[in-house]
């Protein structure tokens, strides 16, 4: 079982990416954007980025949130520190990441890191009209030393509230669920809290978006995976010398 992982767009936000003309107001800029709801959308079954991190920059993770790709698409990262080249190269792989939950899918890839400026991701989506892209990720995920420990939980909250008239009738007024996960790290290092987390906490805050996977190497990843807020700051506790726990909610953003 691989430990978790919790990463950001912060490499790929401040990268510059080039794909085909996305169709409309479904821009290519969306991909940096933290809603779901505001995607790149490329016509035709096929489509090509291409990810300039300015510098040669460890990564471990790629990913795409929120996409529209069908059973049967795939993908192939590569990258180098040459334009065009394939230094690392993941061979075409499933685009739709273990098995399908939801409408809109995940792409997520995890390798031990590499340090490359330019990566490259081509996806073949065939029988589809158009292909739609959420938020991308390349980044150095934190995944600490120790899996969280034993007692994370994963579920729905929901929003929706029911009201009585006068009556006695019901009244429902529904929201969309969403999904949560609780988990806790412990013994943390000194150089995971304030090399890693600390700075993850000052990039992110409760406001920006990370992608929680507690379980790299699930096959129900598409479930088990969130793209959301950290829902609550948490401090990071000094449990004994040098040694660290840390809590986490992550409350996903909905697509």
């Amino acid at each position: 079982m691989e430990r978790m992982l919790l990463a950001t767009g912060a490499l790929s936000d401040q990268a510059t990416i080039t794909g085909p003309t996305g169709a409309g107001d479904l821009v290519l800029g969306n991909l940096k954007r933290q809603s779901l709801q505001e995607v790149y959308r490329v016509l035709g079954d096929a489509a090509e980025l291409n990810i300039d991190l300015g510098a040669a920059q460890l990564v471990n993770v790629v990913a795409i949130m929120g996409h529209s790709g069908l059973s049967g698409s795939t993908a192939r990262v590569t990258a180098s520190n040459t334009p065009g080249g394939a230094d690392y190269d993941s061979g075409a792989v499933p685009f739709i990441t273990g098995t399908k939950h939801f409408d809109k899918s995940l792409f997520f890839l995890f390798f031990q890191p590499v340090s490359y400026r330019y990566w490259r991701i081509e996806i073949s989506n065939p029988g589809a009209a158009y292909l739609d892209l959420g938020r991308l990720y390349i980044a150095k995920a934190f995944q600490p030393s120790f899996n969280m420990v034993y007692g994370f939980q994963h579920g729905f909250t929901d929003g929706s509230q029911e009201f009585e008239t006068s009556s006695g009738d019901s009244i429902s007024l529904k929201r969309k669920k969403r999904r949560f996960a609780d988990l806790m790290l412990e013994d943390l290092s000194e150089d995971e809290v304030f090399a890693e987390l600390y700075p993850l906490d000052q990039l992110v805050g409760a406001t920006g978006d990370v992608l929680l996977v507690p379980k790299p190497d699930d096959t129900h990843l598409q479930f088990s995976a969130i793209y959301g807020k950290i829902e609550a700051m948490q401090p990071n506790v000094n449990t004994s010398f040098n040694r660290f726990t840390r809590q986490f909610r992550v409350r996903e953003l909905l697509p």
